[in-house]
């Protein structure tokens, strides 16, 4: 699907060799796959923005760590050396994302991904254990 802008005469030349039909047999079965359920996309937002209001009241009772408001799929954290931290976690097999790379954030920041329930429980326990 889509469309083409052109010269007349380009646009004359291509739609004589076209396709009878503009979409293929593949598109529209994703088509119809991604409308069927429009309820779908507003449960998985509530189910995100459950799990991540969650996480960050988790991760805010934890000592030494802050924890800035969101809205979108990941929490902004400082932790106490960050760099170390950030190895602990990935020594145990959970990838955060350095965050001293944004404009005004140092070395503690970490770019937490808000996963499901079990996920989330996992890394709680791991920071608890590392941030001793």
């Amino acid at each position: 699907a889509g469309y083409l802008l052109g010269q007349a005469r380009l646009v004359e030349t291509l739609q004589a060799v076209r396709q009878p039909w503009g979409v293929n047999v593949l598109a529209c079965a994703a088509l119809a796959a991604c409308a069927g359920d429009r309820e779908a996309p507003r449960r998985l937002a509530e189910e995100v923005a459950r799990a991540r209001e969650d996480l960050a009241a988790a991760l805010a009772e934890l000592p030494r760590v802050r924890v800035w408001p969101s809205a979108a799929n990941f929490l902004l954290v400082r932790v106490p050396d960050g760099p170390a931290v950030r190895t602990a976690l990935l020594e145990r097999g959970i990838a955060v994302r350095r965050a001293d790379t944004f404009p005004g954030l140092g070395p503690g920041h970490l770019r937490v991904a808000v996963r499901g329930p079990a996920e989330n429980e996992v890394l709680l326990e791991t920071l608890r254990e590392v941030l001793r």
